[in-house]
């Protein structure tokens, strides 16, 4: 059982005027060739530069216009990939080296439509949209880190992905034994039997990443007085580009806690 929908949310257009600094690269971007990055200009849009032993080789931006159209791009090392999405229809537009390419997502065959030639651009550009995709997980990252740093624990943005069915994590009924209860003995016990729940990411991110977004949001949403997080997650459905890379839509279905008297 799956619950498939869209959502338009801007994971990284807000305002870090506080992030300004060299920053060391994780290992999924380092093996793409850039071992640090400066986010000096990152305030309010995707704005950093990328170094790589010492030397700057490159530069990152990303946009967000009022109509929910993204636009990323990256130059580095000579060569400039620039890329456009919407989410509601999934469409990409894109150029590689000032070669264009397109593609929009059939929801009802589950496939990609190319324009002709794209899909050969795409591919042979993967590594370039490997290092996108890398680079705004890094963003995003520094994003809710600097948010959560910024406030107290807020249950809408959990610092870890969780999905924790525990059902005596907490008894909040004081007359759970009681009994009178229900018209003799018995006791009230936590089921996994509530509403489903979507969960919802977005992004240009890396699969592996926009789906663990999407758990973290099903995990907000189940979260209630029985238990903390789903306890029962689907496997996550996504919209990427190619391969794992520039996913921009992602969704995992959850179930929430009840309670039964028994």
């Amino acid at each position: 059982m799956r619950k498939v929908g869209l959502v338009l949310v801007l994971v990284f257009v807000v305002a870090l005027p506080m992030l300004g600094a060299m920053r060391h690269a994780g290992d999924a971007v380092a093996a793409l060739g850039v071992d640090s990055f400066d986010t000096t200009n990152l305030t309010t849009l995707g704005d950093v530069d990328l170094y790589r032993g010492g030397f700057r080789v490159g530069h990152l931006t990303a946009t967000t216009s009022h109509d929910g159209m993204t636009s990323a791009e990256l130059s580095i090392d000579g060569r400039t990939l620039s890329l456009k999405w919407q989410i509601k229809p999934v469409r990409f537009w894109g150029r590689a080296d000032g070669i264009a390419f397109a593609t929009s997502f059939d929801e009802t065959t589950q496939t990609f439509n190319d324009s002709p030639g794209s899909r050969q651009i795409i591919q042979l550009n993967r590594g370039m949209i490997a290092l996108l995709s890398e680079m705004l997980n890094e963003i995003d990252r520094l994003v809710r880190h600097s948010q959560h740093s910024a406030r107290s624990m807020d249950w809408s943005e959990p610092t870890d992905n969780y999905n924790v069915w525990e059902p005596d994590w907490m008894n909040l009924d004081p007359f759970s034994d009681c009994p009178t209860c229900s018209g003799g003995g018995g006791r009230w016990v936590t089921i996994c039997g509530n509403d489903w729940v979507n969960g919802e990411a977005y992004g240009g991110l890396t699969k592996s990443y926009l789906c663990e977004l999407a758990e973290r949001d099903a995990n907000n949403k189940c979260t209630n007085g029985w238990c903390l997080g789903c306890c029962q997650l689907l496997s996550c459905d996504s919209y990427c580009l190619e391969g794992d890379f520039a996913c921009i839509v992602a969704h995992v279905a959850g179930r929430a806690c009840s309670r039964s008297w028994q």
